[in-house]
């Protein structure tokens, strides 16, 4: 629960920017669980099981694909405006993730700054909503209310895949240095 709370704060403080997937709603249902008997399951609610199961759902804009599938798909942009659309489209994802580093919430006429980490940048997360690219999954979100002071701190999260090895999943959240790796 704690990252579904996360990630739905993370998006909802995030709807302004252009390239963020956008939130539409959030909710939880509740799921009997069944019991495996090795030969059949038996329904919640019989003598041998009667726990139920929350799930927690963020409903999201569409994505038709990520840019990990753009890539594995689609043969790559070649002509000048092809280029020129790829790139640009990307650079939304660019806004939304400096929009992010740097977070400005207004409440009741007061602002407040933010610096933010989205710990998990990976193609996967990178999705072509109405063609346009969008930053998704900000579920590892971090947000840190700026002070005035530099801010440095590990922050854990991301796929180990796409981050910066000699920090393994723990990011430095700092205003002086703005990208860590790939996950930002």
């Amino acid at each position: 629960m704690a990252i579904y709370d996360n990630e739905r704060r993370a998006f909802e403080a995030l709807r302004e920017h252009k390239g963020m997937v956008q939130y539409l709603t959030g909710y939880t249902h509740a799921e009997k669980d069944t019991v495996d008997t090795g030969e059949r399951s038996v329904p919640s609610g019989t003598q041998r099981d009667h726990s139920t199961k929350n799930t927690f759902n963020l409903l999201l804009e569409f994505g038709e694909f990520d840019l990990d599938e753009f890539f594995g798909q689609r043969n790559p942009p070649v002509l000048q405006d092809e280029t020129d659309q790829f790139w640009r489209a990307l650079f939304e994802v660019a806004d939304a993730l400096n929009g992010l580093h740097n977070l400005e919430v207004v409440t009741h006429g007061y602002v407040r700054e933010f610096f933010g980490l989205h710990a998990d940048i990976k193609p996967d997360n990178i999705l072509s909503v109405q063609g346009k690219f969008k930053l998704s999954d900000p579920g590892f979100a971090v947000f840190v209310e700026k002070k005035g002071k530099d801010l440095k701190e590990y922050v854990m999260g991301g796929t180990e895949t796409y981050g910066n090895h000699q920090l393994s999943n723990y990011h430095r959240l700092s205003n002086s240095r703005r990208f860590v790796s790939l996950r930002d």
